[in-house]
C-alpha cells in the first residue's frame, strides 16, 4: 500500500505516463495481490476477507471510501486555490480554514448538557 501512495504522489510530478511510474504501479499492484492471497491462506489473518461479505459493512465501508476521497480532494486543493489563485498568504489560508475547525471541535466534543441515550443516565459512554 506504502509503494502504490507513494508512485501515485511521485507519479503526478514526474508524469504517470512514465516508463518507471508504471512499472512501480503494477509493482505495487502485485504486492497487494500477494497480501490477499496470503491473507486468504492464512489460519490467522491480519485482515479477515470475510468481513467484506457482510453487505452492510461492505457498503459502509464503499461510501465511506468515496466520502473520505471527495473530502481530501477537497481539502487538499482548496490551499492552493486560495494562494495561487485568490493570492492569499499562508496565515489568510489557515484563518480561511479556522471556522471549519471549530465546527469540526465543536461537533466532535458535544456539550455534557446533551440528552443521553445510556440507561444508567450517564452523560459520558465511557464509564
Amino acid at each position: 500500500m506504502l509503494l502504490l501512495v507513494f508512485t501515485l504522489v511521485k507519479g503526478t510530478r514526474s508524469g504517470l505516463g512514465r516508463d518507471l511510474t508504471i512499472a512501480e504501479l503494477a509493482g505495487a499492484f502485485a504486492l497487494l495481490a500477494g497480501f490477499v492471497v496470503n491473507e486468504r491462506r492464512s489460519r490467522n489473518p491480519l485482515l479477515p476477507l470475510s468481513i467484506f461479505r457482510v453487505r452492510g459493512l461492505a457498503a459502509a465501508d464503499v461510501t465511506q471510501l468515496i466520502a473520505f476521497a471527495g473530502f481530501l480532494a477537497v481539502f487538499s486543493s482548496s490551499p492552493c486555490t486560495l494562494q495561487n489563485v485568490l493570492g492569499y498568504s499562508p496565515i489568510q489560508t489557515e484563518a480561511a480554514y479556522s471556522p471549519d475547525l471549530r465546527v469540526g471541535v465543536a461537533a466532535a466534543f458535544p456539550p455534557s448538557s446533551c440528552p443521553s441515550r445510556n440507561a444508567a443516565g450517564s452523560s459520558s459512554p465511557v464509564r
